[in-house]
């Protein structure tokens, strides 16, 4: 899930109250522990327990989220460098945003898969097409196959409206996810454009590198025959190191 203070965010506007960032804090607290309460893993600086954003207690019942964002907290120097501590922010988010709101988080990533970007097909030329068919149809047939969803197909930028009983099937696989698995897999639904190859990943279909590349398959074929210029080459690696980072955190959660 996205806000303005976290690292997966839509971008604040571009103006120049906004370019100019605010000083870090520096580092106030000398010891970081993570304490064990019935189960319930809570992050102490200086024995006080750290809060999200919102003043809601951050306490994790998985050891080793709770250990990582301890880490986080100690591997800071002299000041506190938010974009560095990327596990606390998506932690702070999951807990603020999306344990409130999961069943709009939930129907946001439905409509994402209702006009889902490997249910889209190039109509030429026929290696691009081809190359769609070898990456995507996989994913499709393990849904069809395993999950018994069947997607329709389109070509060019016509719509295609995939059955209600699909879209309600799809509901179901994102159900027993817990806020944590949500906002990750939110996270890279909206930087893929695709529901469809996040949810397979998580479901136990496909790595990290399958799914990066099966949604850039068309960005690609364009690299390939016309080159990339330096300012998309770093709008890519900029993504990638984001995606990197939330597939990090979800391999914490899932």
């Amino acid at each position: 899930m996205k806000s303005e203070t976290d690292p997966m965010t839509l971008k604040p506007e571009n103006t120049p109250e906004r370019e100019q960032k605010p000083p870090k804090p520096k580092r106030f607290y000398k010891n970081v522990a993570v304490i064990n309460e019935k189960g319930e893993y809570a992050i102490t600086l200086d024995d006080r327990k750290i809060k999200t954003p919102m003043k809601m207690a951050l306490t994790v019942s998985n050891e080793q989220l709770a250990n990582a964002i301890a880490a986080e907290w100690e591997q800071q120097k002299e000041f506190i460098d938010s974009e560095t501590m990327i596990i606390t922010k998506m932690t702070n988010t999951a807990i603020d945003r999306v344990a409130p709101r999961k069943t709009e988080i939930i129907e946001e990533l439905v409509t994402y898969a209702g006009s889902d970007l490997i249910c889209y097909r190039a109509e030429e030329p026929a290696s691009l097409v081809e190359t769609e068919k070898q990456n995507w149809d996989p994913f499709l047939t393990w849904f069809k196959d395993e999950k018994e969803i069947n997607l329709k197909l389109a070509t060019g930028i016509i719509h295609v409206q995939q059955d209600p009983e699909v879209l309600e099937k799809i509901t179901h696989l994102y159900e027993p996810l817990d806020e944590f698995a949500l906002t990750a897999l939110y996270n890279i639904t909206t930087m893929l454009g695709s529901a469809l190859l996040p949810l397979s990943y998580a479901l136990g279909h496909g790595n990290e590198q399958q799914i990066w590349s099966a949604a850039h398959i068309e960005e690609d074929y364009q690299i390939a025959r016309w080159g990339e210029d330096e300012q998309a080459a770093l709008r890519r690696a900029k993504r990638k190191a984001e995606f990197d980072q939330t597939t990090a955190f979800y391999s914490l959660v899932k």
